[in-house]
């Protein structure tokens, strides 16, 4: 019988992150070239969306010469959606780990490095993820005329339109057309925030409320992380808010039995009671022949 041959190699080369993938394939206006090496790094990601690679490995793959691949990991560096992270092994230099940070259903590192991939593979920073996050809106931002066609076209989905046109309405008058422009073109920093837990009805609503109705402001919006900290902080002060609430309700009363109930109960009880009483073998009637 001959040898059972390795399949270690095969099950790397099939496994497919397929949420990765789809997320990968909805940047429409991407150039070709970057778009397929987006899509190669996002189905071979982890969980983490962490993938290792030599440059030359990644231009058979996707089918380019490593020139080609360099120019575009620069692009994806670019646009916001990757990490390219070199790698040494006894002071030898090893392929690089590919980070995909722009998907969004991916887990985050763990605060002491990739399990597998070493303590040097740590997650960006909030700063960095946010910055990330506006460079990603260049590949949603199609060509728009100076009012940009009321910038429906930026949104993937009707709800988050919705959503969108809701938070600026918030805010009425308190900020001008071109700010009602620049937070439509920031809309991934809003999503970004509703993705970290916040509630559009109960945190970022009530905030952006309560900003319009102070005076003026003294700086041009640009962002919505702009109100990021007061929603943060709005939201801690509701869980708060609820959480005493909760200790101070009083506990509700058990409900009242029927009385009916509760007599024939007691008849039974009685005479469960009677019959432990009685000692075994002593008949319980009311004579005896």
């Amino acid at each position: 019988m001959s040898a059972r041959s390795s399949n270690r190699k095969s099950r790397r080369g099939d496994y497919v992150n397929k949420e990765a993938q789809f997320w990968a394939e909805s940047f429409l206006k991407m150039p070709m070239g970057p778009k397929s090496l987006l899509l190669f790094l996002a189905r071979k990601g982890d969980t983490y969306g962490c993938s290792y690679y030599k440059q030359e490995d990644l231009a058979d793959h996707i089918g380019c010469s490593p020139r080609s691949v360099q120019d575009h990991l620069g692009r994806l560096k670019d646009y916001g959606l990757i990490r390219v992270i070199g790698r040494c092994e006894t002071q030898k230099q090893i392929s690089n780990v590919y980070h995909v940070i722009g998907w969004v259903g991916r887990e985050q590192l763990p605060p002491l490095g990739h399990p597998k991939l070493g303590k040097y593979i740590k997650e960006i920073s909030h700063a960095e993820h946010l910055e990330a996050l506006r460079r990603q809106n260049s590949l949603h931002q199609p060509e728009k005329s100076a009012n940009h066609n009321n910038n429906t076209e930026l949104m993937t989905t009707l709800g988050e339109e919705n959503v969108l046109e809701a938070c600026i309405a918030a805010l009425g008058a308190w900020i001008t057309a071109r700010e009602q422009d620049l937070l439509r073109d920031d809309y991934l920093i809003l999503l970004h925030l509703i993705e970290q837990g916040y509630s559009v009805d109960a945190h970022i609503l009530p905030v952006l409320r309560r900003k319009a109705e102070m005076r003026r402001k003294a700086r041009l919006i640009r962002t919505w992380d702009y109100f990021g900290d007061a929603i943060a902080e709005y939201a801690s002060n509701v869980s708060a808010e609820l959480e005493q609430a909760f200790r101070k309700a009083p506990q509700a009363k058990p409900a009242c039995a029927d009385p009916k109930e509760e007599q024939d109960r007691a008849v039974l009880q009685k005479i469960y009671d009677n019959l432990k009483r009685t000692p075994p073998g002593v008949n319980s009637g009311e004579g005896s022949e």
